[in-house]
């Protein structure tokens, strides 16, 4: 087997379930992850040279910014050419406090909440599940006080697209913020 094959393997073999954790966050439907990681390993073998020319420790940043931007391509296509049941793409098999939560609220008026956000309060909400704040302060080039507050404020602002919904007016409230915590 080549340098390059045994490059890419080791790529995928390292990296692959966590990519796909970041897909399924943004798009909700496990086919749809496996073809964003899938599609993001096809980028990584056009752009080999570039890739081998990453630090070994900032590859995984890169990573996890192709599989989002391939993710979040993905479902702006999904939003424009069809008319989607969001409740239906859950189906996660896990059971973590974010899939209870998940499973006791309205996964599409959370879902549709965390799209009205801002994009930086999105995306940081995004990779907050992934990263941790040392990790998103290096892939931004911020200083961890600017991402925790980041985190904190679109924390805040999820929490009030909530209520505003009637989601959080029991115990929901105080665990809004923690669907998306580290």
């Amino acid at each position: 087997m080549s340098d390059d094959a045994e490059f890419i393997r080791g790529l995928f073999e390292e990296f692959e379930q966590m990519l796909y954790r970041v897909a399924f966050n943004i798009l909700h439907n496990s086919a749809d992850a496996e073809d964003a990681v899938q599609d993001c390993f096809v980028r990584v073998m056009r752009n080999l040279r570039k890739i081998r020319a990453v630090p070994g420790n900032e590859l995984k940043y890169y990573l996890v910014i192709i599989v989002r931007n391939v993710s979040l391509t993905m479902l702006s296509r999904r939003n424009r050419c069809e008319e989607m049941d969001i409740d239906d793409n859950c189906g996660a098999a896990d059971s973590s406090p974010e899939e209870e939560f998940l499973q006791r609220f309205s996964v599409g008026e959370i879902r549709e909440a965390v799209m009205q956000l801002p994009q930086t309060d999105c995306e940081v909400l995004w990779l907050v599940r992934e990263l941790t704040v040392a990790e998103i302060a290096n892939l931004t080039g911020l200083k961890n006080a600017t991402v925790r507050s980041r985190i904190c404020r679109a924390r805040r602002r999820l929490r009030q697209l909530l209520e505003e919904r009637g989601i959080g007016e029991h115990d929901g409230q105080r665990r809004a913020g923690k669907v998306f915590s580290g």
